[in-house]
């Protein structure tokens, strides 16, 4: 019986051993379909207070059609700011597209569809790939 109770600790030992590695290789997969960047204000930009962040991925579908939107809002934002942004899983787990648009923009009455005076925007110039590390939007004035 101590064998079979030996034989059971060493299957569950390496049971956990398997876990862990695979739980590591699944952060560098998670990461890799990441977009990771900073969020900034332009020199002479300022939010007021009470003004939120919203960031937004979007995939540019043909016609201008944005798919598979995500948002994020933040109340109190505290800029510079590192973000992490993940597009929506599909049922494999994986992104459905392998690109994304990037956009930030201060959202100072409340809703997100109106433009008021001082609300400030930046975004990326064109679809970031996933994994990518290194953008910076510089939040300004809306154009």
């Amino acid at each position: 019986m101590k064998r079979h109770h030996s034989c059971s600790v060493l299957l569950a030992t390496a049971a956990v051993a398997v876990s862990i590695t695979a739980a590591g290789s699944g952060v560098a997969a998670e990461s890799s379909g990441m977009l990771r960047g900073t969020i900034e204000l332009a020199v002479g930009a300022s939010l007021a207070a009470g003004d939120r962040l919203v960031v937004r991925i979007y995939h540019p579908g043909a016609d201008g059609l944005e798919l598979d939107p995500k948002y994020w809002i933040f109340d109190e934002p505290a800029l510079p700011m590192p973000v992490a942004l993940a597009p929506t899983a599909e049922m494999s787990g994986n992104a459905r597209w392998g690109d994304y648009v990037v956009e930030a923009f201060s959202d100072r009455d409340g809703d997100v569809l109106s433009l008021v005076p001082g609300e400030l925007w930046a975004g990326t110039d064109g679809p970031l790939p996933l994994g990518a590390s290194d953008f910076v939007l510089e939040l300004a004035p809306r154009p």
